[in-house]
């Protein structure tokens, strides 16, 4: 207790150190360490974000980390999920920007502090670095990086839905963490649009490309991998997506069921006619390769279609065996059945 052992008149001497200090008055400082040049978009009230941080006292003894969880802080900025110096100290940051934010007590925990984590009426420092972030409104922001003048004639082929696309991609997160690509799997990589198979964001960033184009493709986790994001390729949860597209093929869809079909502008007049151009060494029976020769030709001169997405000598080979009711790896006449253009409603998969 003060004066206790202290003789009286006697002169004090007190070594005092200053933690910190604030006042009633102060707003949160902030330094940005790391600039990001070119920032199109700084963060706003109500935008979602993920940012690694180190929480600090003045004396700069570490409270709190992220880096030690291995895991971004997610929130909403602008709905009080945060205190309120955190708040004021995110607004107008650039993805990839790293800050300093200064707090006094009144922004941070107050008086009361935390008990056992945070004295009270203690100024908080934190350093944070801006991973991304996004509006729950936000759409695919789009980016054309390059295109051929082909793509500028009047009725240029466009994709679009029912489309099947071949096309090399990459995909990252905001950060520049490298995810997979098209390079990581075997053959053309390909998709139809409209079925389901992709992400919304990457159906959206897809439409409307056309050949040779290559276009940068932004997706927010609403129309990404969301909340929970992909375990398997290592994409956190709420995660922006940055994705690069070079497409390389736009073919048209076939009808439910079928695997082969003449084109619209060619009409087989019979099944005669077409087993004959196929029987290439006229012995009047017609083999695997003679078969995969004709339709293979047939295709390349546009004369019809085989199904997207599947290897054509796989296709034909099905067809083939099919037809070869007898096993003897042989056609005949009999055993041929030709799809004419008019039936193609019907499905009717083994059937040229």
């Amino acid at each position: 207790l003060l004066g206790k052992n202290i003789p009286a008149s006697a002169t004090i001497v007190f070594d005092i150190e200053i933690i910190d200090f604030h006042n009633p008055k102060d707003e949160p400082q902030i330094k940005i360490v790391v600039e990001v040049e070119g920032c199109e978009r700084k963060l706003e009230s109500s935008d979602f974000v993920r940012y690694h941080y180190n929480g600090s006292f003045a004396d700069g003894s570490l409270f709190d980390s992220s880096y030690q969880r291995n895991k971004t802080y997610d929130t909403y900025v602008g709905f009080k999920r945060v205190i309120p110096g955190m708040e004021l100290g995110l607004v107008g940051s650039c993805m990839g920007e790293r800050r300093v934010i200064k707090l006094p007590p009144h922004l941070g925990y107050g008086e009361p502090g935390i008990e056992g984590r945070i004295p009270g009426s203690a100024v908080l420092i934190f350093s944070v670095h801006i991973v991304d972030f996004h509006n729950p409104k936000d759409d695919v922001e789009i980016k054309v990086e390059s295109m051929p003048p082909s793509c500028l004639e009047d009725g240029v082929v466009v994709a679009r839905k029912g489309n099947y696309l071949t096309y090399d991609y990459k995909l990252l997160l905001m950060d520049g963490t490298f995810i997979e690509s098209s390079t990581d799997s075997t053959g053309d990589w390909g998709n139809y649009l409209g079925r389901g198979e992709l992400i919304p964001g990457v159906e959206r960033g897809l439409t409307g490309m056309c050949v040779g184009e290559i276009r940068r493709v932004v997706v927010p986790p609403h129309i990404g991998y969301g909340e929970q994001g992909r375990d398997s390729l290592n994409i956190p949860g709420s995660a922006v997506l940055v994705y690069t597209f070079h497409l390389h093929k736009i073919q048209e869809s076939l009808p439910e069921g079928f695997t082969f079909v003449w084109s619209k502008e060619y009409s087989p007049q019979s099944k005669e006619e077409v087993f004959a151009a196929m029987d290439e060494d006229k012995d009047e029976q017609v083999s695997l390769p003679e078969m995969t020769s004709f339709i293979l030709d047939q295709v390349e001169r546009g004369h019809a279609h085989l199904l997207p997405g599947h290897a054509p000598e796989k296709v034909i080979t099905d067809l083939f065996k099919t037809q070869d009711i007898d096993h003897d790896e042989a056609l005949t006449i009999e055993e041929f059945r030709l799809k004419m253009p008019d039936a193609l409603g019907e499905k009717v998969g083994d059937e040229l």
